[in-house]
């Protein structure tokens, strides 16, 4: 049997690498995938509690010792910001590959900055917030 040439030596080494590398990041993103889904799940059902309780405190008569609920029902924003989301596949592995650290260089934090503000621009919950806190327009 041949023994390999350092160039197959390299690839080998290298897809090993990254076969680590994704099967070490399968159970985060599995983790971190199925705790966003509960939050959602858990912001929804937290909200329609609420607002019944509102509801219910609206329907007591005036006069009576029970505080009275705002009119408007309470609305909760689910806002995710996502390396995935990153269309640029240069863009979404260099921050992918950062590590978690609270010491950065300060170019990538500036960076970091920029593309959160990007994704939270691009995220519909994000505008429909900004839109409600804004009011409806000027007549």
């Amino acid at each position: 049997m041949p023994l390999p040439d350092a160039q197959s030596g390299l690839r080998c080494r290298h897809a090993l690498r990254q076969v680590a590398q994704a099967a070490g990041r399968v159970p985060i993103s599995r983790y971190s995938f199925e705790t966003v889904e509960l939050f959602r799940e858990s912001v929804e059902k937290w909200q329609r509690e609420i607002n019944q309780r509102r509801q219910i405190l609206r329907s007591v008569p005036p006069g009576n010792n029970a505080s009275h609920s705002p009119q408007d029902d309470l609305q909760f924003y689910a806002i995710e910001v996502n390396f995935n989301s990153l269309s640029d596949e240069a863009e979404r592995g260099f921050f992918e590959s950062l590590p978690t650290s609270f010491h950065l260089p300060p170019a990538t934090v500036d960076r970091l900055r920029a593309v959160a503000a990007r994704m939270l621009r691009q995220s519909e919950n994000y505008r429909s917030l900004l839109r409600d806190l804004n009011g409806p327009p000027a007549p």
